[in-house]
């Protein structure tokens, strides 16, 4: 990534937050009136037309002012931004529900969520902790003929899932149920969340010596990992979020919509963030969709062993100094809860 100079990470700074505020492409004489950099229009154009050719800016269409680019927000993101100072009142709030001894985790974070989606006028999304906690108890294997099988997948939480699959090509019967013993053997007592690299490990040691048949083998027991009951995806701020600029149109508001029913892509998505605060700009690959998105996580362990991820998802003009504000004072208000000893 290019060093910039002072000057052009003024300039940066002025076409995100007023970029962020307008939603419309920012100027050379807006920039000038914002930075107080003392510098002319025509100045300004030629350090944007720079930033541009560095991909930190784009111009929309000719004579239009410039818009951030996806490389441009993260640098933001990175070295720009100072997360949002918080309003204690509203710490203190939630605090006050976390607090409660007779408060259930995933009650609080339906509440949070909400409070979440009405600050910030983005959706919220939130990962119950079962899907971090549960382990396995027992996984079976049941061939119905030569092309499927139903899979019955046993947690420590109660959980039973069945499921109709597939048989991958070039794998017996036999293959399967001998590796499906291996794993009852040796993962019983292994969280759910952590089990994919496990069986990898696993499947390589008993098949090295046939890449493709590896492959097959992992993408069928990948599917198998996936109890959708004990996700307790929470989804709240639908109707903010479709209220920015970027989903009037009829097609993004369906688009976004069918992301937020469909779960599975923000389930996987969720699972898979680190720890700690962190901003994903551009999901919309991985998501599946054509408009553009932006999601700020928090992962976060509340009480003994048990973690929750908690996002705000909007597009990539969205307010990261909030989002970015609001989720580590709840990430303040978590680690308190735990140390008191409520989760």
């Amino acid at each position: 990534m290019a060093v910039l100079t002072e000057r052009q990470r003024a300039i940066l700074q002025a076409v995100v937050e007023n970029y962020i505020r307008s939603a419309e492409p920012v100027g050379s004489r807006t920039i000038a009136r914002l930075t107080g950099l003392n510098l002319s229009p025509a100045t300004i154009r030629n350090e944007m037309a720079d930033l541009e050719a560095m991909g930190y800016l784009e111009q929309p269409h000719t004579s239009a002012g410039r818009i951030p680019s996806y490389k441009g927000y993260r640098y933001y993101v990175d070295h720009l931004l100072t997360p949002e100072a918080i309003d204690r009142a509203w710490v203190e709030a939630l605090e006050r529900r976390f607090y409660a001894r007779s408060v259930e985790i995933e009650e609080a974070l339906r509440k949070t969520a909400a409070i979440l989606a009405e600050l910030t006028h983005y959706a919220v999304v939130a990962l119950g902790p079962e899907v971090f906690t549960a382990r396995l108890v027992k996984l079976e294997f049941v061939p119905l003929d030569e092309a499927r099988a139903v899979t019955v997948l046993v947690t420590d939480t109660g959980h039973v899932e069945h499921k109709v699959v597939e048989l991958p090509q070039g794998l017996s019967t036999e293959d399967l149920a001998h590796l499906v013993e291996r794993i009852n053997a040796e993962l019983k007592g292994t969280a759910i969340s952590t089990l994919a690299p496990k069986i990898h490990r696993l499947l390589a040691q008993a098949m090295e010596s046939n890449r493709e048949a590896l492959f097959r083998a992992e993408r069928f027991f990948e599917a198998l990992l996936h109890p959708r009951e004990e996700a307790r995806l929470i989804v709240d701020g639908t109707t903010e979020i479709i209220a920015q600029p970027e989903f009037r149109s009829v097609d993004r508001v369906r688009e976004l919509l069918k992301l937020f029913e469909a779960e599975e892509p923000l389930f996987t998505v969720l699972r898979q963030v680190e720890d700690g605060v962190q901003v994903h700009i551009g999901l919309e690959d991985v998501l599946g969709l054509g408009s553009p998105l932006s999601l700020v996580t928090a992962t976060l362990t509340v009480g003994e062993g048990q973690r929750t991820t908690i996002g705000i998802i909007g597009p990539p003009r969205m307010d990261y100094a909030k989002a970015i504000g609001l989720l580590s004072a709840l990430s303040f208000i978590f680690d308190a809860w735990r140390e008191r000893g409520l989760g």
